[in-house]
């Protein structure tokens, strides 16, 4: 795979794990702490089902994308190129194997809890080593955390 369709199928894959926690309330707009001074803190394992229904539902949508006319500059000053963000459209809509990222997302201990009012959606490894340091390892946006298993 060329890197630019790699770089966004990484994209595609970030949305599409953005799409499927908002819609399945991995991630919530959260009230205020106040709202809720009892909320449930406990730690509880988690695992991505995202229904075929939806994924069907995205393909469709994204299938009916109405595309802009082409930019007039050469460069991104008008935002991503069409040309650069139509195979990736296709990609996604067409070729990408959610089954196969969500295969991978449930092989890792997943975990979610409440802090403050906010679902927190995270991914515990405990180290071979007794004594080793805890290390939290954090991703950007666009990103997901499957990125450091995709450089194993």
């Amino acid at each position: 795979m060329n890197p630019l369709i790699k770089t966004l199928a990484a994209v595609a894959t970030c949305i599409v794990l953005a799409t499927g926690a908002l819609a399945f309330g991995v991630c919530t707009l959260a009230a205020p702490a106040l709202a809720n001074p009892v909320e449930d803190r406990s730690i509880r394992p988690f695992k991505v089902q995202v229904p075929q229904a939806a994924l069907d539902d995205l393909r469709g949508r994204i299938a009916e994308t109405r595309w802009p006319d082409r930019e007039t500059v050469g460069d991104q000053s008008q935002g991503i190129q069409l040309a650069k963000i139509k195979p990736l459209v296709e990609y996604w809509g067409t070729a990408y194997d959610w089954r196969t990222a969500e295969a991978k997302l449930n092989s890792l201990p997943q975990f979610t809890t409440t802090i403050d009012g906010v679902d927190i959606y995270f991914i515990h490894v405990r180290s071979k080593h007794p004594h080793a340091l805890p290390l939290i390892m954090t991703h950007g946006w666009p990103g997901s955390v499957l990125e450091p298993e995709n450089g194993r």
